[in-house]
């Protein structure tokens, strides 16, 4: 067995959350965001895939079926098993629902484009962001917040329209990879129909997520995972069994499209860039066995702050709370005065 199958069969496993701890967290956080600005609804487009249908759920617990109103949004060549899927879940919340289809908006401005030959990347991104005007007006109307349906792996992968699905006033999922979200999904007894199907954005006849990436949500969520939250090293990450093709021309590629139009991943590489020269602060000192010590250190208040949301959500993990772990912190501060 290489490396790369020998971390295989715990990479996942290292990843995996406690869903009753990150549904907790998840809901008061929707819940207090909404809440402080004087809010106490909220808006989803419903797609009938696993991200909207987390969404939904977490929001409904957040607030209450009656004040979470979805919104489908098909078009022409949208599949029908979409628009089913996402009957599921109104069915099984009991939630409002509103169904406005897009095909006249975006045929009109497909036809003003006088193309016969558009790509369907442009018509999808044409597509997801008149999906996003109908939200937003929604939200005007119902006097509710957009909530985000974007994990992890798509915005770190920049898999995502701006302006389009990228675009909500609050996102749950964004620090859920797509493997956890599947995951929580199972714990929140989601309609395994919606959990089961090939992840697609149902952009066009055919499409999906996977295919266009050309690897698996799996294999790529464990590599950014150790390059993004362990911070790995090319050479590591080699190590590991990740081809080198597989790292660089397809994943990292993809990376820098995303940081050419967003800051999100700009400041999670900020961290994980070489800065030397700088003087390093000690955080946290722990014993790893033996008479061996771990020193962990950061250079800023942004990587401190990264390293206690880190250790945090180790504690998640493994059951512990916030307040723990702040008691923890703070022994361990005391000690190296």
């Amino acid at each position: 067995m290489n490396k790369l199958n020998d971390f295989t069969a715990t990479g996942l496993l290292i990843m995996k959350l406690n869903n009753i701890v990150v549904e907790k967290l998840l809901t008061e956080f929707l819940r207090n965001e909404t809440y402080k600005i004087g809010l106490k609804k909220a808006v989803i487009g419903l797609s009938g895939g696993i991200d909207s249908a987390v969404s939904t759920y977490l929001a409904v617990h957040a607030f209450g079926a009656e004040n979470v109103k979805c919104i489908l949004m098909p078009y022409k060549s949208s599949s029908k098993e979409s628009v089913i899927d996402a009957m599921r879940v109104v069915n099984d919340l009991k939630v409002p629902y509103e169904k406005i289809e897009i095909t006249d908006m975006v045929d009109a401005f497909v036809k003003n484009e006088h193309e016969e030959n558009m790509s369907n990347l442009r018509k999808g991104n044409i597509m997801a962001r008149c999906r996003m005007i109908i939200l937003y007006d929604q939200s005007a109307k119902e006097n509710a917040l957009v909530i985000g349906t974007s994990n992890k792996s798509e915005i770190l992968l920049g898999y995502s329209t701006l302006f389009g699905d990228s675009a909500s006033a609050i996102n749950p999922l964004g620090d859920l990879y797509k493997t956890q979200l599947w995951d929580l999904a199972r714990h929140l007894q989601i309609p395994k129909e919606l959990i089961e199907k090939q992840p697609s954005a149902d952009l066009w006849e055919g499409q999906s997520d996977e295919n266009e990436f050309g690897f698996t949500y799996e294999k790529v969520d464990k590599f950014l995972y150790q390059k993004i939250d362990e911070r790995r090293t090319d050479e590591e990450l080699e190590a590991m069994g990740f081809e080198k093709d597989f790292e660089g021309a397809r994943v990292i590629r993809l990376e820098q499209n995303y940081r050419s139009t967003s800051n999100i991943l700009d400041a999670a590489n900020a961290v994980i860039e070489n800065n030397a020269g700088r003087k390093r602060k000690t955080l946290w000192t722990e014993k790893s066995g033996g008479d061996k010590t771990e020193v962990y250190t950061a250079l800023d208040e942004r990587d401190e702050a990264r390293f206690i949301c880190q250790k945090i959500l180790d504690g998640v993990r493994e059951g512990r709370s916030y307040a723990e772990f702040g008691i923890l912190y703070r022994m361990n501060a005391q000690s190296r005065v």
